[in-house]
């Protein structure tokens, strides 16, 4: 299901307008075998979805860990937080955190483990595992905590692993477990794209 251009090239659909009772697609085999594909795997076209899987691949083959971090902070200005990168070297919470957004309005905090797992990763292999969930867990026990030791009941915290590597089972486990978000690398670019990529 779905429209024809959801799944059809525009050569493919240019052909498929011609009245005659046979045609001549020879030269279309490969759109016509992509539009089967595509419909088969429910995989229409979505200007946002390709964009995001192209944006992934410019920044696995150019990025590195800081640009990932920035990327993140900026989206979450545009969404209104007030975003930093948490020094590393200026506290002495357990766990770790890279971005810290803080939406005063909402009485939200988002504490974010980004794992950036560049190009090198697809050949190595690589998985985010279970450990990147318990430093955004470890981190979030003690940054929730008012200067008397009591969580602000008004406050929602909320934990999330960013990573541009698929994650192991454990770290969905466990994720799942404790109500942290796992977003993959297309998913945070499709955030991007439909949200204005900077910075």
């Amino acid at each position: 299901g779905g429209p024809r251009p959801s799944y059809a090239t525009a050569s493919l659909l240019s052909r498929m307008k011609v009245r005659q009772t046979t045609l001549v697609v020879n030269d279309l085999a490969d759109d016509i075998e992509m539009a089967l594909r595509k419909m088969i795997n429910h995989e229409p076209f979505s200007l946002p979805d390709d964009l995001a899987k192209t944006c992934q691949e410019i920044l696995k083959q150019n990025g590195d860990p800081d640009l990932l971090e920035r990327l993140i902070c900026d989206y979450f200005k545009r969404q209104g937080a007030n975003a930093s990168i948490p020094s590393k070297n200026a506290r002495d919470k357990e766990g770790d955190c890279d971005i810290e957004a803080v939406f005063p309005a909402l009485k939200l905090t988002v504490f974010v483990q980004a794992k950036f797992h560049g190009v090198q990763a697809r050949y190595q292999g690589l998985k985010t595992d279970k450990f990147a969930v318990e430093q955004i867990l470890d981190y979030a026990v003690n940054a929730t905590k008012q200067e008397d030791g009591i969580e602000d009941p008004n406050w929602t915290f909320a934990n999330w692993v960013i990573s541009f590597a698929d994650f192991e089972e454990d770290a969905k486990t466990l994720a799942k477990e404790n109500g942290v978000i796992l977003i993959n690398g297309v998913e945070f670019c499709k955030m991007l794209v439909e949200n204005g990529v900077g910075p």
